[in-house]
């Protein structure tokens, strides 16, 4: 159970993370900017987000976490850089 606890707490911090990258890469795009710094980091990290979603966590913990704290580092990195833009 404590697999399945602490990789839904990261799920969860990491969801809103990726809807407002995806969102700026959005409003960038329509403005017809270069986005390709942010889709290269927002792609890591939603490609890890969605492989430790559908392993549940369940196989191994440690490598679930590690791939949600990748994200959510990349993630992060990409709010900063996007922060930074404007």
């Amino acid at each position: 159970v404590r697999w399945k606890t602490a990789s839904e707490g990261l799920l969860k911090k990491i969801a809103p993370k990726l809807d407002r990258v995806r969102e700026e890469i959005d409003k960038i795009d329509r403005r017809g900017g270069h986005t390709f710094v942010y889709r290269k980091l927002f792609g890591e990290a939603e490609f890890n987000y969605n492989l430790a979603k559908k392993g549940n966590g369940v196989h191994n913990l440690e490598y679930t976490e590690e791939l949600l704290e990748f994200a959510n580092h990349r993630l992060d990195e990409a709010i900063k850089k996007l922060s930074k833009k404007k």
